[in-house]
C-alpha cells in the first residue's frame, strides 16, 4: 500500500527535477550554446555566400551559351542579308557606270558633230589631237556601256536590265547621227534629228535612273 502511494510522488518529483533543470523562459542561453549557434549560423551564411557567388558566373555562362547558339542560328540569315546588300551595291555601281558612259558618248557625238559642221562651213575647227581625244573617249565609253548593260542582266533584275537595254538603244540612235549636218547652213545650230535623239537619250536615262533607285536602295 505504501509503495503504491509513493510511486506517484516519485513521478512528480522526477518531473519537478526535470523542470528545474530546464532553462527559465526569457533568460539568455548559456555561452556554450550561444557559441554553437553562432558557429552554425556562420556556416550557413558561408555556404549561402558561396552559392550566391556562383550565380554571376552561371548567368554569364548561360548568356554566353545563348549568344553562341543564337549566333550560329542567325549566321545563314546574316550571310544572306550581306549577300543581298553586296548585290545591291554592285548593281548600283553598274547603273552609275552605264549612266556615265552614255553621257560621255553623248558629249563626244555632239562635239564631233559640231567640229564636222565647222569644217564643212570653212570655219576654225578644233585641233586634230582634241578631235582624236573625243573619238577615243567616245569609243571607250560605248564599250563600257555595252559591257555594263550585259552585266546588269547577270545581276538582275530583268526589268532593270531591259531598261538598260533601252538606254543602249537610245545611245546607238544618237551615235548613228554623228555625221548628220542638218539642213541649216549655220554650223552653230544643232541638227534637228541630232537634237531629238539627244533629248530622247536624256529621257531614257531619267527613266532608267528612277527604276535603278528602287533596286539599289
Amino acid at each position: 500500500m505504501t509503495t503504491y502511494l509513493l510511486d506517484p510522488l516519485r513521478s512528480l518529483r522526477r518531473n519537478t527535477d526535470k523542470a528545474a533543470r530546464r532553462e527559465p523562459a526569457g533568460l539568455l542561453p548559456c555561452p556554450r550554446r550561444a557559441l554553437l549557434d553562432r558557429d552554425s549560423w556562420a556556416k550557413r551564411f558561408s555556404t549561402a555566400e558561396r552559392h550566391i557567388g556562383m550565380w554571376p558566373n552561371v548567368i554569364t555562362g548561360l548568356f554566353a551559351l545563348a549568344g553562341v547558339t543564337i549566333g550560329v542560328a542567325l549566321e545563314p540569315i546574316k550571310s544572306l542579308i550581306g549577300s543581298r546588300a553586296r548585290t545591291r551595291q554592285i548593281r548600283g555601281e553598274h547603273c552609275a557606270k552605264l549612266i556615265s558612259a552614255v553621257t560621255t558618248t553623248k558629249y563626244g557625238v555632239i562635239s564631233l558633230n559640231a567640229a564636222g559642221r565647222a569644217r564643212n562651213a570653212g570655219q576654225p575647227r578644233p585641233q586634230n589631237d582634241q578631235v582624236n581625244g573625243w573619238i577615243d573617249l567616245m569609243n571607250k565609253a560605248r564599250s563600257e556601256g555595252r559591257e555594263t548593260s550585259a552585266l546588269l542582266y547577270l545581276y538582275g533584275p530583268t526589268e532593270l536590265a531591259n531598261e538598260a537595254r533601252k538606254v543602249q538603244a537610245a545611245e546607238e540612235t544618237l551615235y548613228f547621227l554623228l555625221d548628220d549636218q542638218g539642213a541649216s547652213a549655220d554650223p552653230t545650230i544643232v541638227p534637228q534629228r541630232l537634237h531629238n535623239a539627244s533629248e530622247a537619250l536624256d529621257s531614257t536615262v531619267r527613266d532608267f535612273a528612277t527604276l535603278a533607285r528602287r533596286f539599289t536602295r
